[in-house]
């Protein structure tokens, strides 16, 4: 390994962050404080940055989705325990990385049940996330946050709803349907914060289609519209939707692969978009995540899984080799909060394909991590990099890269 990139494992963000947590519950019991509910000073401390304005300036209301609608998912469920015991059979790269080190080991137990034979078991799993940790690392529902001694993560803990509202109008400043918002006139005049629904109708228009928030899952803990329960992540994947359409200059027929897609939002709304050639590429133990909740939401026959023939206008889930073992090319390939959290050779191997397989490169990454995106195409002359601060989380970087 590169002594230019530190080992991942050897310097591991988990025990940190629950030092963390620790310190935080020890704070909110000394002021006062539950779990449930922390001081409004100590939660003010805490979390004022997530946010790109004051939490006065929020509205609306917090809700949690009941799912009281049950999909007939037995064909679903046959296909992706059949492709996962496939893809858990290849290359998934060095586990010189917290995905493949500790969360991985977290998740075990899923990745036994996957490979025994209780498909009701699988079933009832994929059902209540909450209650497991598949979606730990990608989403907020997983049994690490609920509550206990260590598990500050929890949505209660962030005001979710009020972070998820700022995030919504953040989204409205940055497609322009809105104002940006001008802190420098907070003390000459009061702030107007839009209804949540006034919202979701302007982005509609400019989106073209109107905004749905599918919760195919009981728990999930966000802002209340009349269109769903709107998630943090949901709308962090409507910004990234509409950045791919306006990278790809609105052509329905380019050909998009997402490396490292989370629970497979983003994907959800670039098809709504009207984007139809869809790839992702990730561990196989996401990829039963992604091909779950995508499943729900489009029908399992809008997916072509690993092992099964191709399918048109499918969005493809599969693991790294696919990618790897391939020459095929793509007109934009996108990577989200996951190439740095990779084992730096692994990150490198991605790098030398991404170069040589598509002309455009979109990378949305904090840089805390032990190397960067930057450090990448930094030894890669033959690039055009268009570098800003992103507009939807604060300390995260946008980079879209041109390859000559």
């Amino acid at each position: 390994m590169n002594a230019d990139y530190p080992s991942p494992l050897g310097a591991s963000i988990w025990p940190s962050l629950r030092r963390l947590a620790s310190n935080v519950a020890r704070l909110c019991r000394s002021s006062g404080g539950t779990r449930e509910a922390p001081a409004e000073g100590n939660d003010r401390h805490l979390w004022h940055w997530v946010r790109h304005r004051p939490e006065e300036h929020a509205v609306g209301g917090s809700a949690v989705s009941a799912n009281d609608e049950r999909v007939d998912d037995r064909r679903l469920v046959t296909r992706l325990i059949a492709a996962y015991r496939a893809a858990a059979e290849t290359d998934t790269g060095s586990t010189d990385s917290y995905w493949l080190g500790h969360f991985a080991a977290l998740k075990r137990p899923i990745h036994d049940l996957l490979l025994g034979d209780d498909a009701d078991a699988v079933a009832r799993v994929l059902r209540a996330p909450k209650r497991s940790t598949l979606l730990l690392g990608m989403d907020d529902l997983t049994s690490e946050m609920e509550p206990g001694e260590d598990r500050m993560w929890r949505p209660a803990w962030l005001r979710q709803h009020q972070t998820i509202y700022d995030n919504m109008w953040r989204l409205a400043e940055a497609i322009g349907v809105r104002r940006l918002e001008h802190p420098e006139h907070y003390p000459l005049r009061a702030a107007s914060p839009p209804d949540v629904e006034i919202l979701l109708s302007e982005l509609d228009a400019a989106f073209g289609f109107r905004i749905d928030f599918p919760n195919p899952f009981a728990g999930e803990i966000g802002l209340a519209t009349t269109r769903g329960v709107a998630s943090y992540r949901a709308i962090q994947s409507l910004y990234q939707a509409w950045r791919i359409r306006r990278v790809a200059a609105d052509q329905p027929a380019c050909r998009i692969l997402e490396i490292g897609a989370g629970l497979g939002r983003t994907a959800y709304y670039v098809r709504r978009f009207g984007i139809k050639n869809y790839t992702i590429v990730d561990l196989p133990i996401t990829n039963v995540a992604q091909t779950y909740f995508l499943g729900c939401l489009l029908g399992d026959e809008c997916l072509q899984l690993y092992g099964e023939s191709a399918h048109a206008e499918a969005i493809r889930i599969l693991p790294p080799s696919s990618f790897f073992d391939s020459e095929e090319r793509f007109d934009l390939v996108v990577n989200v909060d996951s190439l740095t959290e990779m084992a730096p050779e692994t990150a490198r191997r991605y790098w030398n394909e991404i170069t040589k397989r598509t002309p455009l490169f979109l990378s949305i990454n904090h840089e805390a991590n032990y190397f960067t995106v930057r450090d990448l195409y930094a030894a890669y002359p033959s690039s055009h990099v268009c570098r800003s601060p992103y507009w939807m989380r604060r300390g995260y970087v946008e980079e879209l890269i041109r390859f000559e």
